[in-house]
């Protein structure tokens, strides 16, 4: 960041060069990781709350955290979440799987979480 470079003192028409050289150049470390739900509904109007649910799980209050979710087949859905770092990625998963449990819960429905994707 170049105002930090500023703030510790360095002066000079290079610094905005510096700045953009480096953006190019220094990536951020991410981290993937992968779970999968089997989410049922045995409402007449369930694939709405499933979607609901899925969409809902999908919000993150991070900037940096991606959290992705894509049908596999029914009922079994993939979640993948982006983050810094692998802590965050498993807060982030937790937070996620909980938010569908809850959501299915109440309209008639139920969540399983696992590892693994099951044949």
């Amino acid at each position: 960041d170049i105002n930090t470079l500023k703030n510790d003192g360095f002066k000079g028409d290079w610094l905005e060069t510096f700045g953009e050289i480096a953006s190019a150049n220094i990536t951020i470390p991410f981290v993937d990781i992968k779970g999968y739900v089997n989410v049922t509904s045995w409402l007449p109007d369930g694939v709405y709350h499933i979607k609901k649910a899925l969409k809902e799980a999908e919000k993150t209050e991070f900037e940096d955290v991606e959290i992705q979710i894509k049908y596999i087949g029914a009922p079994q859905y993939m979640i993948t979440v982006k983050a810094p770092d692998y802590k965050i990625a498993e807060e982030e998963m937790k937070k996620a799987v909980n938010k569908i449990t809850k959501y299915i819960k109440q309209h008639n429905g139920s969540c399983e979480f696992h590892r693994k994707q099951e044949e």
